[in-house]
């Protein structure tokens, strides 16, 4: 009598995790079972994954990449640079988009970006590495001078996370504390 329960229990326990892989393997080689999405959302799939194509050519230069005149330009390759694309890593998330959208509408324009750094003048970060903090002020400070040597740069867009900057609002709470913004005029 008992062994007969057990044989049912272990059978239907085995048949049950028998269909348990069985739904894993599936959803593993169908890639999660896209089907169940509308064909218009796929669409927007791949934005979802982290292609930066221009991250390493672009973003974190260092003092003597901008001395050398090492600029990354987006857009159209004949097109006289006329705007200016500058800020932390918000800015690097939508460089493509401009990239791109300057390249369909045969403009050009310059990229300058640094991970945690508002695209800001003379403003400095105070509680943060002094490597951080100069290669922050070296790319804001060569913003600048390409302003002032390019007159026909007559747009700047501006891309941060501002409430960061300003209140040290987070998404999460972060391991250090809020920026402490300083003038260091």
């Amino acid at each position: 009598r008992w062994r007969g329960a057990r044989l049912r229990l272990f059978s239907g326990a085995a048949a049950v995790i028998a269909a348990f892989v069985a739904l894993g393997l599936a959803s593993h080689f169908t890639h999660g079972f896209p089907a169940r999405f509308p064909a218009d959302s796929l669409s927007l799939k791949p934005l979802t994954l982290e292609y930066l194509p221009l991250r390493d050519r672009c973003f974190q230069k260092k003092d003597k990449d901008y001395e050398a005149g090492d600029v990354c330009r987006i857009g159209a390759p004949c097109a006289p640079p006329d705007f200016i694309l500058w800020g932390d890593s918000h800015a690097l998330m939508l460089l493509h988009s401009f990239m791109r959208n300057a390249q369909n509408s045969g403009r050009a324009g310059l990229f300058f970006g640094a991970a945690g750094c508002p695209p800001l003048f003379d403003v400095d970060l105070a509680n943060r590495s002094e490597a951080w903090r100069d290669e922050c002020l070296a790319t804001n400070a060569a913003v600048r001078r390409t302003l002032e040597t390019q007159p026909a740069i007559k747009t700047v867009i501006m891309v941060a996370r501002w409430a960061r900057y300003v209140d040290g609002t987070e998404i999460a709470p972060a391991p250090t504390p809020p920026p402490l913004l300083v003038d260091d005029r």
